[in-house]
């Protein structure tokens, strides 16, 4: 179903790969399947970013799945997913506001991208903490 949903998602098809994915956790959840729960809160909260925020309810959402994705991620100690998931997820912190928050998990971000030596991923998580304002 993972398959299918990308395949709907690379079609346009937001609303139905969401849909798959949605279908997908509850399974996951049941097994115990950490991996799979990161990977689909992560692909969930990609999804609904590509839609577009259009509500506080929606960004809130994205906000909770990506916060228990990288929970999870790092809980699992995947580099792969530590990168790609922090670096959503920092910049989303970066983005509202909770500048302290995304600096660290950016910087995980960014040592998780060196261990994979994945340097032009790494560049750009520096060009995200760079943004960020200092001092707060």
């Amino acid at each position: 179903m993972g398959q299918i949903a990308d395949i709907l998602q690379a079609r346009g098809d937001l609303d139905g790969a969401l849909h798959l994915q949605q279908e997908r956790l509850p399974v996951a959840e049941q097994m115990g399947d950490i991996e799979s729960m990161a990977h689909i809160l992560f692909s969930m909260a990609l999804i609904k970013l590509q839609k577009g925020i259009d509500s506080l309810e929606t960004q809130q959402g994205v906000m909770a799945e990506l916060s228990k994705a990288w929970e999870l991620a790092y809980r699992l100690g995947r580099a792969d997913f530590i990168g790609f998931i922090g670096m959503t997820y920092g910049n989303l912190l970066a983005q509202t506001g909770q500048h302290a928050e995304a600096r660290r998990v950016l910087e995980e971000a960014r040592k998780a991208f060196a261990k994979l030596q994945r340097h032009d991923h790494e560049q750009g998580v520096v060009k995200i903490m760079a943004k960020i304002p200092k001092g707060d």
